[in-house]
């Protein structure tokens, strides 16, 4: 159950129902997307109309919200590696990428790049603050939280995420990680 404003409802109702606005949506998404976490744009000068949009396409699209993570976890992904994500998602190569950028990320062979995490986080502030908390918003930050071995964090968001729709397969993930004192290995 989403308990969010009038307009993340209706654009989550409008992407449902569009294919092809949910593509130009996605393109123009991941365009901002590269731009925050390479550092060379602020999510605060995205509009409010485009980040309800782009928080409407997390909580539709599961693709739009691993490329997100994948982007913030692996600094090496590629405009192009988050299209095949979100417009090919059982390509191979995007089931591929999402694996590989996670286990690296979990085997902690390339640990977090602080700065990149920071800016995604930013993102995830801002696109929290145009919408109120969501689901896969907070799944997102819990996961985030969790990559970068903040426990505290990870499981505040992860509760966040479970009271918002217990059955968010992310939030579940964080919580039996946190549960088992799963972390990404240390060096």
């Amino acid at each position: 159950p989403m308990n969010t404003t009038t307009s993340l409802q209706d654009d989550v109702k409008q992407l449902s129902q569009d294919p092809q606005l949910m593509l130009t949506a996605g393109r123009q998404a991941l365009d901002s997307i590269m731009r925050i976490l390479d550092g060379t744009h602020q999510p605060e000068a995205i509009g409010h109309d485009r980040l309800t949009r782009m928080a409407a396409l997390i909580e539709t699209s599961l693709p739009h919200r691993d490329a997100l993570l994948v982007a913030a976890i692996n600094p090496d992904t590629t405009r192009d590696d988050l299209t095949t994500i979100t417009e090919q998602p059982h390509d191979p190569a995007a089931v591929k990428l999402i694996f590989t950028s996670l286990t690296t990320c979990f085997e902690g062979r390339t640990p977090v790049n602080q700065e990149r995490a920071d800016r995604a986080y930013n993102l995830f502030d801002q696109l929290t603050a145009a919408v109120g908390p969501t689901p896969h918003l907070s799944a997102s930050r819990a996961y985030l939280a969790w990559a970068a071995r903040d426990p505290d964090q990870a499981s505040s968001y992860m509760v966040q995420a479970l009271t918002l729709d217990r059955t968010n397969n992310l939030a579940a993930l964080i919580a039996l990680a946190l549960s088992k004192n799963i972390n990404p290995t240390d060096d």
